[in-house]
């Protein structure tokens, strides 16, 4: 488990890394979490450890969960190749000092939702919607690039040059994009709590 910091402090300054913990600042932690690192995590930041063990389980679906005042809110990302179709457990934590995210599995890092934040990292709505509007375009970047592949292999059965491999690869398309609408739906009913 990798604990990290970030801060954004004024609208004219980037989201950068610290090495200390400030009020309101961005606590993200990344890598796998093990039974010490849970009781930590909740006992330091007074957070429900059942919610964050939750985390860990690559099978967890969107959610939305209040427990004693802190809001926790679970996604699905995307990882690995384009047309694998594998997605997994991103839990956002609204709390009255932090906002913290926990991507066990995720390659993930706040720095690569800069482009996103248009606000300071004082206003944890605005960070949400800004890690939200990141994961979709993940997924966007995802169905663009399967929407290719279609359209080249649709282009060779115009042409009757379709191969076995043809029919193999609509079928890993069709459940790419099956996993990946299953978690965007997750999500959608997520922003509608």
């Amino acid at each position: 488990m990798v604990v990290g910091y970030f801060e954004r402090r004024s609208l004219s300054e980037n989201l950068a890394q610290t090495n200390i913990m400030h009020a309101n600042c961005w606590v993200h932690v990344n890598g796998k979490l093990a039974g010490t690192d849970i009781s930590d995590l909740a006992d330091g930041f007074s957070l429900n450890p059942n919610i964050i063990r939750d985390a860990a389980d690559v099978h967890e679906l969107p959610r939305v969960e209040l427990s004693g005042g802190v809001e926790y809110i679970f996604a699905r990302v995307p990882l690995g190749a384009v047309d694998s179709g594998k997605t997994v457990p991103f839990l956002m934590i609204i709390h009255k000092n932090h906002y913290i995210t926990i991507a066990p599995q995720a390659k993930f890092s706040p720095l690569d939702v800069r482009d996103f934040l248009a606000v300071t990292t004082e206003r944890p709505a605005g960070i949400f919607s800004a890690n939200l509007a990141y994961i979709i375009s993940q997924y966007e970047q995802r169905v663009h690039s399967l929407t290719e592949k279609i359209s080249g292999a649709r282009q060779r059965l115009s042409r009757y040059e379709v191969q076995n491999a043809d029919f193999i690869q609509f079928v890993a398309i069709e459940g790419s994009l099956n996993g990946y609408r299953s978690s965007l739906e997750g999500i959608s009913s997520v922003i509608t709590q």
